[in-house]
């Protein structure tokens, strides 16, 4: 299934990036021209039973390759 939580960052700034071009944004100029440090400000808000299942998936994954591994 691989990590749903993955590329965030990257989609973050596609929006951001569709957002400049569609509107012409001077806010979004000024965060795409200082991205690294505009990008650690934002802040991922999801549900905590969303959260706590992916948690749970991601640990399941780690179990089994750590007994594949053996």
């Amino acid at each position: 299934m691989g990590d749903p939580l993955r590329f965030d960052a990257e989609r973050l700034r596609i929006l951001v990036e569709r957002h400049l071009l569609f509107t012409g944004s001077d806010r979004a100029r000024t965060l795409l021209d200082d991205w690294e440090v505009e990008l650690t400000r934002f802040v991922k808000v999801m549900p905590r039973d969303y959260r706590r299942a992916l948690l749970d998936m991601k640990a399941e994954q780690d179990a089994a390759k750590t007994v594949a591994a053996e």
